[in-house]
């Protein structure tokens, strides 16, 4: 509503004031009600009643916010912002303004500062440093020449430069034609020497001073390095001078940086990482004034401190100083999120940390940050961190890549015997040439596989990480214990019919080399695109196995799933014998018809009975292959070189730990696999025949429960006794006779606690009574006792009676 901005300013020309809350009301002429303005509708609807008339008297009343509308509000509201915008300009302009004068200022104190500092160092400026050799004690004395009339010094033995005469400028010192003058030297003082053999002179003599000598300058150089930089600040430059009452900074632990004025640094890049390392440890951000090759000037973030640091590079043109430290860090508190942190600062202190665990956890790293240097930093910087330690301790993948050939030809030439190919583009021109793949093969991994391991190989590729990605080609065999034997790697582009051409050329070059010609190897895998049409290329009596697992998961996609299916495939994949394979795929015939018209259209071999007996590995799996990418999954982000020595390594590390277990098994003797397998189907082996009927002992090459449970003879048939049991229960006891002791259950020694007998307890008693019983029994025969005597005294007084009665009568 301008009607609101249109009172404040008119309040502001009649020096009016008016209330923050407000109602804006009008009286309707027709109605002579009061209505209240609330928006801008209701502003055109009143301008609608007045029509007639020029004025209209609209009155303000104070409100409060609940009476007062919305609209006036909000527009009360807009025009306090835009107050307060303008008034925050014109406090920006004016501290702009001061700002400008105070480095206006701060930049004349810096020229003056610069000014003095080139007078008080004019004097020492040395324009040509004369070295002057003395043979006798092979030292060298340095005499400096000054620019200054007061600082003229003379050369040793007498003369001088005059004063005032001009300096010539130093020459630069040429190694190679110092080296060819020594040459030179040699070779005429090697004449001089043949020609005073033929006056009678000594070579040998010749030949124990310049050993002497050697010596000499030996001992001097290590005296001369055992020397610290203190100890060479003998006064004889006015500069040692500076840097004796300096303090020279060496290695500061974190915790116990401090900053004081005329600290010398070693350079520049010196003094910036004990300064950063100061500010993150005490909390504080700075803003660079001045920064280029010859100083350095910042002040604190907070604009209310006055700390204030001045750095410069002294004459010798490589350290540094802190000239000026002005005040302390007093008004300003701690700041958690340090701009000062930066990337390859944390890289650099978290290093350590990074190289013992390259995968720590971004949280660690984060605990880690907050609890020593006591900075909080953000997961995406910490990412970067890692990534930058990681680059630190692996190396770049580009510098991994130009190493390769390198690393290939060592290889060859450090193990005989190895197979290493790296291959790359055509160079054409000025174009540099691109990496396309390598195979890598050592000799340890191709005689053993050659000489102990089974003729199955399992192929499989797996996704590289890194920064250019890639496919990782392994070959994979299994050894006599059953465990994996890594082949052959390989680092490709892609995965297709051309990488698979190029992996099985080199896996047949291997084998060549080591003199094996054989073709009909036994292969497994996935159904990879372009597996079937390269193998076949290189080995046209190949056998070829398809994974199980893969095969159902194709299944699963074709539409044939179930738990029914998934049990009665299994049992198709894992039987060694016809019979077992005819009756699950009847079953899965009536159950899914079409998926026995897939299975049977699969040319691969995928199911144990159809497998060669000579192999005797009845892996119908790559999960052996699986096995081998899951331990690389760990460096398959790294660069390609770092990737292919922790292959090295682990496999090393691995075959050489079987191969000392190796060593003390005999020819004769079983593997520890083959050993725990039997001891598992059977205590007692009698192997009488090498076959069984269920087939998995011509399959994996071990005995099965049937071969080893019974041997097989051929003889005669024999049958049962005719005699019979009789009926019912059989008796497990023996029966005693009629004057044999029966067996009895309890020791003849337990009492009885009712009638105190030995042989029986109280809950087996038969007969007898208890105490408690005896003494009640007892007590009550007493009683009855007295009861019978007390009767008959009573029955006997009657008796008298009748007597005296009768005695009575009688009178």
């Amino acid at each position: 509503m301008d009607l609101v901005d249109d009172l404040f300013d008119d309040s502001i020309k009649q020096d009016v004031l008016i209330p923050d809350l407000f109602r804006l009301v009008y009286v309707n002429p027709s109605t002579n009600k009061r209505v209240e303005l609330l928006n801008d509708v209701g502003l055109m609807g009143m301008w609608g009643l007045f029509k007639r008339t020029d004025t209209v008297e609209i009155w303000i009343e104070k409100a409060n916010e609940k009476e007062t509308s919305i609209q006036v509000r909000t527009a009360v509201k807009k025009r306090k912002d835009r107050k307060e915008r303008k008034a925050a300009e014109l406090r920006r302009k004016a501290e702009e303004f001061e700002r400008e004068r105070e480095e206006e200022r701060r930049r004349l104190e810096r020229e003056a500062e610069i000014q003095r500092d080139l007078e008080e160092q004019l004097a020492n400026t040395v324009a040509v440093e004369v070295p002057v050799y003395d043979v006798e004690d092979l030292s060298v004395e340095y005499v400096r020449v000054y620019s200054s009339q007061h600082a003229d010094c003379f050369f040793p033995g007498g003369g001088g430069r005059p004063a005032g005469s001009r300096v010539r400028k130093p020459t630069a010192y040429n190694v190679e034609e110092e080296e060819q003058w020594d040459d030179e030297s040699d070779d005429e003082n090697f004449e001089e020497i043949e020609s005073d053999s033929e006056t009678g002179f000594n070579s040998d003599d010749f030949i124990d001073e310049e050993i002497e000598e050697d010596e000499e300058q030996d001992v001097l150089k290590e005296v001369i390095s055992e020397r610290s930089f203190e100890d060479h600040l003998d006064g004889s430059n006015k500069l040692d001078n500076l840097y004796a009452n300096g303090k020279v900074v060496g290695s500061m632990p974190w915790g116990t940086i401090k900053l004081q004025p005329w600290m010398i640094f070693q350079s520049k890049t010196h003094f910036m990482e004990v300064f950063r390392d100061f500010c993150i440890q005490e909390g504080f951000a700075v803003s660079v004034e001045k920064a280029d090759t010859t100083r350095f000037t910042a002040m604190c973030l907070v604009e209310s401190c006055n700390w204030r640091i001045h750095a410069c590079v002294l004459l010798d043109g490589v350290s540094w100083a802190i000239k000026t430290l002005v005040s302390e860090h007093k008004s300003c508190g701690r700041l958690e999120e340090n701009p000062m942190v930066t990337s390859q600062w944390l890289c650099t202190k978290l290093l350590p940390d990074i190289e013992a665990n390259p995968e720590i956890p971004i949280k660690t790293l984060q605990r880690k940050a907050l609890g020593i240097y006591r900075v909080q930093v953000k997961q995406r910087l910490m990412y970067k961190v890692r990534s930058l330690g990681r680059q630190q301790i692996y190396g770049g993948f580009d510098e991994s890549y130009a190493l390769l050939p390198s690393y290939a030809e060592m290889i060859k030439s450090t193990n005989p015997g190895s197979y290493a190919l790296v291959t790359w583009t055509v160079d054409s021109g000025n174009v540099t040439p691109r990496f396309k793949a390598c195979f890598f093969s050592f000799a340890a991994q191709v005689r053993g596989f050659l000489r102990g391991c089974r003729p199955i190989i399992g192929i499989d590729g797996a996704h590289l990480s890194g920064y250019y990605k890639g496919i990782l080609l392994t070959a994979v065999a299994i050894d006599g214990n059953n465990e994996i034997f890594p082949l052959a790697y390989s680092i490709v582009s892609t995965e297709s019919m051309d990488t698979w051409s190029y992996f099985f050329r080199s896996l047949k070059a291997m084998f060549v080399q080591h003199g094996c010609q054989r073709d009909d190897w036994t292969f497994i895998s996935d159904r990879m695109r372009g597996v079937e049409s390269a193998l076949y290329d290189v080995f046209p009596k190949e056998v070829r196995r398809v994974c199980a697992q893969h095969l159902y998961t194709n299944c699963r996609q074709a539409g044939y799933s179930g738990t029914a299916f998934h049990d009665l495939f299994w049992v198709a994949a894992d039987a060694y014998n016809p019979y077992v394979f005819n009756k699950a795929m009847e079953k899965i015939g009536k159950l899914i018809p079409e998926a026995v018209g897939y299975l049977d259209k699969v040319p691969e071999q995928w199911s144990r009975h159809k497998f060669d007996v000579g192999v005797t590995c009845d892996h119908n799996t790559t999960n052996f292959v699986e096995s081998f990418n899951a331990c690389t999954k760990p460096f398959r982000d790294l660069p390609v070189l770092p990737l292919l020595e922790e292959i090295r390594s682990w496999c090393m590390t691995k075959i050489g730990a079987r191969f000392d277990k190796a060593v003390d098994i005999g020819p004769d003797q079983l593997t520890p696999y083959a050993t725990k397998e039997l001891e598992e189907r059977s205590a007692d082996s009698r192997l009488a025949a090498r076959v069984c009927g269920c087939g998995k002992w011509q399959g994996c090459g071990i005995p099965c429960k049937h071969a080893i449970r019974w041997p097989t003879f051929e003889l005669t048939r024999i049958l049962p006794p005719l005699m019979r049991r009789a009926a019912g229960r059989p008796a497990k006891q023996r029966r005693r006779g009629a004057h044999e002791k029966k067996r009895g259950k309890r020791n003849t020694t337990v009492k009885c606690g009712k009638c105190k007998q030995i042989g029986h307890n109280s809950r087996t008693c038969k007969g007898g009574s208890t105490a408690k019983q005896r003494k009640e029994s007892a007590a009550a025969a007493a009683g009855s006792a007295g009861a019978s005597t007390s009767g008959a005294r009573k029955r006997k007084a009657p008796t008298s009676n009748a007597s005296s009665s009768k005695k009575s009568k009688a009178a």
